[in-house]
C-alpha cells in the first residue's frame, strides 16, 4: 500500500582520458562572477517554530511530506512517512512528529503502519519492526526471529496476530506473523509465490492474502495457495461481495474466486500504475496511482479521476485511507525523475476529499527529501545542504530558523559543497561540472570545455591560499583565481578514477583514487598504497593522513602507516568518507550496503560508534561538518542531524499544520 522507494547506487562509467597532460585555461579576468549567472527558480521558503535549546543533543531535521501508510485511531491519524512517524488531529489541524532523536524510532524511514485492538502502533521500517503503545518503543528485529529487516507491509488477524511483509535482496524474504510471543515465517519453500512480498491482507473468511513481484499468494491456515494472477500485486482488498481487489503496475484486477476482470486508463482511471484501494460504506472503489495518476473512483458503473488541478494536493498518489464520517484521505509522495510532475505546485503531502472539496495539509519545515548528499556551512552560519531524488531534489539552506529551496536543475545531484575564503559557495555535481553560487543565484558553471578535469565532480577542497582543487572523474583541477590547471594519470595520478582531494599544512596535494594514494609536492608525483581502491583522504590538526579504503582506514604521520579495520576498532570496513574537525577529532562514514553501522569518532585516544539508537537521522552517513559554533551536523540517507545545541524538553507537543485552500 505504498511505493517502496529503492536507492540505486550507479556504477561509475569509465571514460578514456586524452592524451594532453595538462591544460590550462586563461581567463580574462580573476573575478568568479565573469561568466554569463545562470538564473535559478525563485526560493521557496519553509517556515519553521522555535524551541528552547541544550548543549549535547541529538535533533533530526527531516522532510515528513513524503507519506507510505495511514491509519486512524479515536479520530486521529497516524502517518508512517520518510521522515518519521506523524500523529495528525484534523480537528485542530494539528501534528506530533516523532523522529529518531525524539523517540525511540531505530529508524525515520517508516514503510507500513498498523494498529492492533489494544491500541498498540506496528512500524514496518527498514530496520526492523517497533511497537509503539503510547509509551513505551519496542524494537522487532532478525534477530527476535523477522525473517529481514526491511518491513513493507503489516496486518492484523483477527486473531490479533501481526503479519509482516518483506523483501529485501540483501536477505531471504517472504512473510513473518507474531502471536505475541513466537515468530513464525514462510518462504517460497512454503509455496510463496515469490519471496519479495508487497503487501497483507486479512480477510473476512480468516485467510490471508499476499500481493508479490509474481502474484498473489492465499493463506488458509495450513497451506498456500497461488490464484491465477502472475503481475506484481501492490496492495490487495476486499470488497463486500467476497471480490477481492489487487493493485498493480498496470491496473487493477477485481476476482471474484473464479474469474477475473481489468480495469486500466482506457477505462477511466486515472493512471496505469495503481497503488492502493479503499472501498466506503456505499460500495465506490478508490484508487489512488502512482506516477501523476492521481486519485479515480469508481461507482460500480464509471470511473471519475481527479488531480491536482481539482485541488488535490499533488498527483502522485502512495496510499488511502478513510475516516469514519466517509471523507478519503489521500498520502502522496513525490516520484523523482518524472518530467510530467515538473513545474506542478505540491500543495500538500496529504488530502481530504469529502465528496466536493478537497483540503490538503503540509508539513512545514526541513529539507526538500532526506536522502541527503552534502553539507557545508557559509560565513553568516547558514547551512546548506545537497539533496537527492533526482527531481524533486534540490539545494536547502538553513538559517537556524528557515528553510530556503533551491530548485535550479543545475543545483541538484550536489556530491559536493565547499565555502571558498570569499564566501562563494563551490557545489560538485554528477552531470555539470562545477558551480559557482553566490548572494542567492549561480554566478559560474565550470565544465570540461572550461579546463576542468571532468564534469562528474565528486569533491572540493579550499586551500590555505585559496586555490580551489576538485576531484573529477578524470583526474584533478586547481583554480587559482585566474587559470585553471588539469593533472591527469599521464602526469603521475595513480588513476584517472578521482574520488577525493585533500591538501595538508606543507601544501602538498593527497589524492584518493581507485587504484592508490597520490601525492604531489607541487613538481613530482608519488603514489603510495598502489592496487588499493582508496575512496576518501583528509587531513586532522596535527597534519596527520587520513585515507578511507574498501579494507578500513589508513593513516599517515609522514613516517608510519597504520591501518585500522572492523576487527579491531571500526564499525565496518568499507569507509566512503572522512572528516576531520577542528577539536581533533576523526569522523569515519561507511559506505551504503548490507552493514550500515552508523558514524565512528576518534578522539585521539578513544573510537566511539553512534548510530539511530544514540539518535542520528540514519546509520547511513553521507557528509559532516561542524559549524561555528562546534555543532555537528551530519547529512545522512533519511535526513540531517545535527549533534550539540537541541531541545531542552520533549519536543513532541502539537504544532500547526500548513493548511490549503
Amino acid at each position: 500500500m505504498k511505493l517502496l522507494w529503492i536507492f540505486l547506487i550507479a556504477a561509475v562509467s569509465i571514460a578514456l582520458v586524452g592524451t594532453v597532460a595538462s591544460l590550462v585555461i586563461l581567463r580574462p579576468s580573476n573575478e568568479v562572477t565573469q561568466p554569463t549567472p545562470t538564473p535559478t527558480q525563485e526560493a521557496i521558503v519553509y517556515p519553521t517554530s522555535t524551541i528552547p535549546m541544550q548543549d549535547n543533543v541529538w535533533t533530526t531535521y527531516t522532510n515528513a511530506n513524503y507519506i507510505n501508510s495511514m491509519a486512524f485511531e479515536d479520530g486521529k491519524l497516524w502517518l508512517g512517512t520518510e521522515g518519521g512517524l506523524l500523529m495528525i488531529d484534523p480537528i485542530s489541524e494539528t501534528y506530533i512528529k516523532y523522529t529518531t532523536s525524539t523517540s525511540g524510532l531505530t529508524s525515520n524511514l517508516i514503510h507500513a503502519i498498523a494498529i492492533d485492538s489494544k491500541g498498540n502502533k506496528w512500524l514496518g521500517t527498514n530496520t526492523g519492526v517497533l511497537k509503539f503503545d503510547g509509551t513505551s518503543w519496542t524494537t522487532y528485529t532478525t534477530d527476535d526471529g523477522l525473517l529481514c529487516d526491511n518491513v513493507i507491509d503489516i496486518a492484523i488477524d483477527g486473531d490479533d496476530k501481526i503479519w509482516f511483509a518483506t523483501y529485501d535482496a540483501r536477505c531471504t524474504s517472504g512473510v513473518s506473523v507474531f502471536d505475541g510471543s513466537t515468530w513464525t515465517s514462510y518462504t517460497t519453500d512454503d509455496g510463496l509465490a515469490h519471496e519479495w512480498v508487497d503487501c497483507i491482507y486479512a480477510d473476512s473468511g480468516g485467510d490471508i492474502w499476499l500481493g508479490t513481484f509474481s502474484g498473489v499468494s492465499v493463506f488458509d491456515g495450513s497451506t498456500w495457495t497461488n490464484p491465477g494472477v502472475s503481475q506484481h500485486v501492490e496492495c490487495v482488498v476486499e470488497d463486500s461481495k467476497g471480490n477481492m481487489w489487487f493493485c498493480t503496475p498496470g491496473g487493477l484486477i477485481v476476482y471474484d474466486g473464479v474469474n477475473q476482470n481489468k480495469y486500466t486508463t482506457s477505462d477511466g482511471i486515472g493512471g496505469h500504475w495503481i497503488s492502493d484501494i479503499a472501498i466506503d460504506d456505499d460500495n465506490n472503489v478508490w484508487v489512488g496511482c502512482g506516477y501523476s495518476g492521481g486519485l479515480s473512483v469508481f461507482n460500480g458503473q464509471t470511473w471519475t479521476a481527479y488531480t491536482s488541478e481539482d485541488g488535490m494536493g499533488w498527483d502522485w498518489v502512495s496510499c488511502l485511507e478513510l475516516d469514519d464520517d466517509g471523507n478519503i484521505w489521500v498520502g502522496h509522495t513525490f516520484g523523482g525523475g518524472q518530467s510530467s510532475l515538473i513545474g506542478k505546485v505540491y500543495t500538500g503531502a496529504i488530502s481530504k476529499f469529502d465528496g466536493s472539496t478537497f483540503t490538503s495539509y503540509r508539513i512545514p519545515g526541513g529539507p526538500e527529501n532526506n536522502y541527503i548528499t552534502s553539507v557545508a556551512v557559509d560565513d553568516e552560519g547558514n547551512n546548506w545542504f545537497g539533496t537527492g531524488y533526482g527531481d524533486s531534489g534540490g539545494t536547502c539552506v538553513f538559517d537556524g530558523t528557515d528553510w530556503t529551496l533551491y530548485t535550479d536543475s543545475y543545483l541538484r545531484y550536489l556530491n559536493d559543497i565547499a565555502v571558498d575564503l570569499k564566501g562563494n559557495l563551490w557545489f560538485a555535481t554528477d552531470y555539470w561540472g562545477l558551480i559557482v553560487f553566490a548572494d542567492g543565484a549561480i554566478r559560474a558553471k565550470y565544465t570540461e570545455s572550461n579546463g576542468i578535469a571532468g564534469n562528474n565532480v565528486r569533491r572540493i577542497t579550499v586551500d590555505e591560499d585559496g586555490r580551489i582543487w576538485i576531484a573529477a572523474e578524470g583526474g584533478i583541477s586547481v583554480y587559482d583565481g585566474t587559470d585553471w590547471t588539469s593533472y591527469f594519470w599521464q602526469d603521475g595520478l595513480a588513476s584517472y578514477n578521482i574520488w577525493a582531494v585533500a591538501v595538508d599544512r606543507s601544501g602538498d596535494v593527497w589524492v584518493a583514487t581507485n587504484d592508490g594514494i597520490s601525492q604531489f609536492d607541487g613538481s613530482t608525483w608519488t603514489t603510495y598504497e598502489e592496487g588499493e581502491y582508496i575512496y576518501s583522504v583528509a587531513v586532522d590538526t596535527d597534519d596527520n593522513k587520513w585515507f578511507g579504503t574498501t579494507d578500513g582506514v589508513l593513516t599517515y604521520d609522514g613516517k608510519d602507516w597504520t591501518r585500522f579495520t572492523q576487527e579491531d576498532v571500526l564499525a565496518a570496513d568499507y569507509i566512503r568518507n572522512i572528516y576531520t574537525d577542528i577539536e581533533g577529532n576523526v569522523w569515519i562514514c561507511y559506505s551504503g550496503g548490507s552493514i550500515l553501522p552508523g558514524v565512528t569518532k576518534f578522539d585521539g585516544t578513544t573510537w566511539t560508534t553512534y548510530t539511530t539508537k544514540d539518535g542520528l537521522a540514519s546509520n547511513w552517513v553521507k557528509d559532516i561538518v561542524m559549524d561555528n559554533e562546534g555543532n555537528l551536523w551530519f547529512a545522512t540517507a533519511q535526513g540531517i542531524s545535527k549533534y550539540g545545541w537541541g531541545f531542552v524538553s520533549d519536543p513532541l507537543t502539537p504544532q500547526p499544520l500548513i493548511v490549503s485552500p
